[in-house]
């Protein structure tokens, strides 16, 4: 209660009291009816004394308490000015640490990157295929058995092929070395430092080594014919389109077997540094794609059998020229979803394949892939062929619509993967494209080599398997241990052939 308030209240009691003191003077000498009168006046204003000294009580105890009230706030206040200022003490502290160990790591990364730097300028003066041959070089490789030195007549056989051929001299200059082995990796990869143009060439002369040095293929079907067409389909398109390998219940036994089996978000699970087993219908789908294990993919049912189909191996063999060898074997999910926008190795651009100077895969769809679902894998048909690649960017360079966008590009961007180049381009270049649709059980075969992409799902995930053959093995497959090749032997059969075509990925000594 405010002074002013008091002041008002002690006015009005002593106004009320004398009012008091007037009346009872009045009594003595008013009659006795007057007299009762003023009684009752007199014991009204005593009870309203009583009523303001009780207001007066009320109020001064409500003071008392807003002033407690007050006081407790003030208290809180100052705790919370003491704790911030305490904050942001500690805060500025931090800040202050966080900032010298910014500059610390800064620091180290200067210094780091200046000791990366000198090293390069010390790589680069090193001879590049001695340095090559280092890095590439592994403790584990096996030694040597075979060099082209060791069979009386292959090397002038394959200098007679290179000059019909035309084969170019940097190639020449590896293969026709009498010390060059296929066993040899760092010989052979010195290979792939040859544009992608020039690998056909080196193709023919390694199919004419292998057949020579190692095993010469015996057809193994009994169609010959049909293999030789697919072969044919595939060196001049770059795809064939297959019958079936896979009926409808080996399908569905197929999609039983792989709900049970966890995926990883990787495409080499066994490499992957995230070893999370995820289930499809489960976790799995919160990533793009899913691939299975190695191990499990080799024993899922009527796969390998697909793989090793003597038509298979026969088409395969006349694509290559000689015997293939079996150097992947996948099963994988692609999955559904905005999100999955940013595809897992880049595979939803046209692209080429470089997993081998000359490769061929095997794709068979495990679900219905059509063009509303998604998913679908598609070709650019020819942009493997680097005559009609040449011709192709020469006439696109007569084009005013096309020659200003290939101002900054050479036809050696044209023999590379293609990641520099828009993909509205590479239609215009190559404007006929296949795409790959149809039910569970599609099967179809690719060079890699040529520009293909797979396109994102839209309204259904999809499951593909498929299989790759080679040439020849390489040091970077990075999929694991061999399996041993009892596992398959009792379904694919054990004689010579198969265990030169499995033996990148089977250990056929093993028990």
């Amino acid at each position: 209660m405010t002074e002013e308030s008091k002041s008002t209240a002690k006015a009005a009691l002593d106004s009320v009291k004398s009012g008091t003191n007037s009346l009872s003077s009045g009594f003595a000498s008013s009659p006795p009816k007057e007299q009762i009168d003023y009684q009752k006046e007199l014991l009204s204003c005593r009870q309203d004394l009583e009523k303001s000294e009780a207001r007066k009580s009320q109020l001064e105890s409500d003071l008392n308490i807003m002033s407690k009230n007050l006081a407790d706030m003030k208290l809180e206040r100052d705790g919370y000015k003491l704790a911030y200022e305490t904050v942001s003490t500690d805060l500025g502290g931090k800040a202050y640490h966080y900032q010298q160990e910014r500059d610390g790591y800064k620091n180290a990364y200067e210094v780091v990157s200046t000791d990366l730097a000198h090293t390069k300028l010390i790589l680069a003066e090193l001879n590049r295929e001695t340095f090559d041959s280092i890095k590439n070089a592994s403790l584990c490789d096996p030694p040597v058995k075979m060099r082209l030195k060791s069979t009386a007549g292959l090397l002038d056989e394959l200098r007679s092929a290179a000059t019909v051929n035309n084969v170019p001299d940097s190639v020449r200059k590896i293969l026709l070395d009498p010390e060059f082995s296929l066993e040899d990796r760092s010989k052979y990869r010195a290979l792939f430092r040859e544009t992608a143009e020039k690998w056909p060439a080196a193709a023919d002369l390694i199919s004419k080594i292998i057949e020579t040095q190692y095993l010469k293929y015996k057809t193994r079907s009994s169609d010959a014919d049909a293999a030789r067409k697919i072969a044919a389909s595939v060196h001049e398109r770059g795809f064939a389109r297959l019958n079936p390998i896979l009926m409808k219940e080996q399908i569905a036994e197929l999609r039983a077997y792989f709900d049970e089996r966890p995926v990883f978000n990787r495409q080499i699970p066994v490499s992957a540094s995230e070893r999370i087993r995820r289930y499809v219908n489960g976790s799995a789908e919160e990533f793009p794609i899913g691939f299975y294990p190695a191990c499990d993919v080799v024993t899922a049912p009527h796969l390998i059998n697909a793989a090793l189909n003597p038509l298979i191996l026969d088409a395969t063999a006349a694509y290559f020229g000689c015997t293939p060898r079996l150097s992947w074997l996948q099963a994988c999910w692609n999955f559904k979803g905005e999100s999955n926008s940013k595809f897992l190795d880049g595979q939803d651009y046209y692209h080429r394949d470089e997993s081998d100077i000359r490769a061929l895969f095997l794709y068979i769809y495990l679900t219905d892939v059509d063009e509303d679902s998604g998913a679908q894998h598609k070709v650019l048909a020819r942009s493997g062929n680097f005559d009609e690649v040449r011709t192709a960017f020469e006439r696109a360079k007569k084009n005013p619509a096309l020659a200003p966008r290939l101002k900054h590009l050479t036809i050696e961007d044209f023999y590379g993967v293609g990641k520099g180049i828009p993909e509205d381009l590479k239609e215009a270049l190559f404007p006929e494209t296949e795409t790959f649709t149809g039910p569970a059980g599609t099967t179809f075969i690719t060079r890699g080599i040529d520009f293909h992409k797979i396109c994102l799902p839209k309204a259904q995930n999809r499951l593909i398997f498929a299989a790759r053959f080679s040439l020849n093995e390489f040091s970077d497959l990075g999929s694991g241990d061999l399996i041993p090749g009892r596992i398959i032997a009792n379904r694919i059969g054990d004689d010579e052939t198969l265990r030169y075509i499995t033996q990148i990925r089977f250990d056929w000594e093993k028990p």
